[in-house]
């Protein structure tokens, strides 16, 4: 009787279905201890794509969990997602990440992100099967410019989605095209739209204009003229201006007027917010990247 609870029990514990998970993972990088959240969705395939989220300025992976809620998407479409925090002085915050003209402690102290960024990819794949086509970075403000930054120089990334963030490195040689997927608002106080000192911030950096860096991914990956398109006019209008690009790659800038320092779609976070509701980041994005894979 009592085998036979026990041999009943294990079958309905192999028979039950897998449930989706969050765990903190810790990498050692240039003797620096990093750290970073997984999401495995419940259900997946052989080789799943990998979504990188990196959070501002003064962020941490799981508040950019909560800001994006990009669980919802590694859900529906069996995408693997990732939310690294970045560094601080003594392990404190704020934390932040080198993407070579911004910012903070990480930018002063030279933090090798790059590298952070290629271990946890090497990291998720020892326990996850990866699709190494198919892996991605997204990120807002600072981390938008490492999204950028990562895309101009560290192989084997497929495509970036950079919000609220432009291109902080003054060349952009990627060893392979780039899928690039912007949103930005025109009302940009951290990281303005047209370029220039923010009306926000405190410091002296210049940021480049986001259509001048969208540009130059544009001839980065070899693309050709420009149109736009509206794709939402109420309450606040936003347009996609994309480039004719080779087959398998994709460049655009999706613009919002009025649009502030936002996650498109995503919760109020700290000082991210003032983004339309209907419009969701996380949809686009994912839609841009998968209309974009390489033949």
């Amino acid at each position: 009787m009592h085998k036979g609870w026990i041999i009943g029990a294990l079958c309905l514990l192999l028979a039950s279905p897998a449930r989706a998970e969050t765990r903190r993972r810790m990498v050692m990088v240039d003797g620096r201890r990093r750290t970073y959240w997984l999401y495995v969705p419940a259900s997946h395939g052989p080789a799943a794509p990998l979504l990188i989220a990196l959070h501002g300025h003064g962020g941490n992976g799981q508040m950019m969990q909560r800001l994006t809620g990009l669980d919802a998407l590694a859900d529906r479409e069996g995408v693997v997602v990732t939310y690294p925090d970045g560094t601080g002085w003594h392990g404190m915050r704020p934390l932040s990440w080198n993407a070579g003209g911004c910012c903070g402690y990480a930018q002063g102290a030279g933090v090798d992100d790059l590298a952070f960024l290629r271990t946890l990819i090497n990291d998720v794949a020892s326990v996850v099967p990866l699709d190494r086509e198919r892996v991605y970075v997204t990120g807002i403000s600072n981390g938008a410019m490492l999204a950028h930054r990562a895309g101009c120089e560290l192989p084997g990334i497929r495509g970036i989605a950079p919000v609220a963030g432009t291109l902080s490195v003054t060349t952009c040689d990627p060893a392979q095209p780039v899928s690039v997927v912007a949103f930005h608002g025109t009302a940009d106080g951290y990281v303005p739209y047209a370029g220039g000192r923010g009306s926000r911030r405190h410091d002296d950096r210049v940021d480049l204009a986001v259509p001048e860096a969208i540009a130059r991914w544009a001839t980065a990956d070899g693309c050709g003229a420009a149109t736009a398109d509206v794709i939402r006019n109420a309450p606040q209008r936003v347009t996609q201006r994309t480039y004719e690009c080779p087959a398998g790659i994709g460049v655009a800038l999706i613009t919002i007027d009025g649009g502030g320092h936002a996650w498109p779609g995503g919760q109020r976070v700290w000082r991210f917010g003032n983004a339309p509701p209907a419009l969701s980041a996380d949809d686009l994005m994912w839609k841009f990247f998968e209309a974009h894979r390489r033949p």
